[in-house]
């Protein structure tokens, strides 16, 4: 087991794509989908029709939240540009995980690190915490803007983390890059 360990243990999973979902959550996720459907004492011919009651219904859901997606205006918490951008492509549901990254944002503090153009490391934290607990966010705008944050969340999540859009703001930045807006 101890031989497998960098593909169970968190820190070596760091930069793996999740989608925000831990082994545990999978698990509670397929126990959410067949809640009311099945039990221990479900037949497999049952199990079939009750299944695919199951995924209808999934279904459902899913076209009345793209219904309400499309249809509905999301509050503002900034009028930010990018927040404005960002609530027309996202779900409601990520746009509210991102408004809270952004909003989270605005109360951190930054130190200019390191400065070799076109790249510059920034340290972006708390004021109240020391330097060491702080996230280091590498902005790079030599080809296409890349901006990167030690604390992985756009690369585990794919929500640009709070630190990154902290320096967003900080450069005055008006959009997201496309490659930081991952489809559906």
């Amino acid at each position: 087991m101890y031989r497998l360990h960098a593909h169970w243990v968190d820190a070596y999973l760091k930069d793996i794509f999740w989608a925000g979902m831990t082994t545990s959550q999978r698990s509670e996720s397929i126990n959410a989908f067949f809640d009311g459907y099945v039990n221990t004492n479900t037949r497999l011919v049952d199990f079939v029709c009750q299944y695919n009651k199951a995924l209808a219904n999934h279904h459902a859901s899913e076209s009345r939240e793209d219904f309400m997606t499309l249809n509905t205006v999301l509050a503002m918490c900034l009028r930010h540009p990018l927040e404005v951008k960002v609530s027309k492509l996202y779900t409601r549901g990520i746009f509210k995980i991102f408004q809270d990254e952004l909003t989270n944002g605005l109360s951190l503090f930054h130190e200019e690190m390191l400065k070799e153009e076109p790249k510059i490391i920034y340290l972006v934290g708390v004021f109240s915490e020391e330097r060491e607990k702080w996230e280091e966010v590498t902005y790079d705008k030599s080809r296409e803007l890349t901006v990167k944050c030690s604390c992985a969340l756009f690369e585990t999540d794919g929500i640009l983390c709070r630190h990154i859009l902290h320096i967003i703001l900080l450069l005055q930045l008006t959009a997201i890059p496309d490659n930081y807006i991952l489809q559906r």
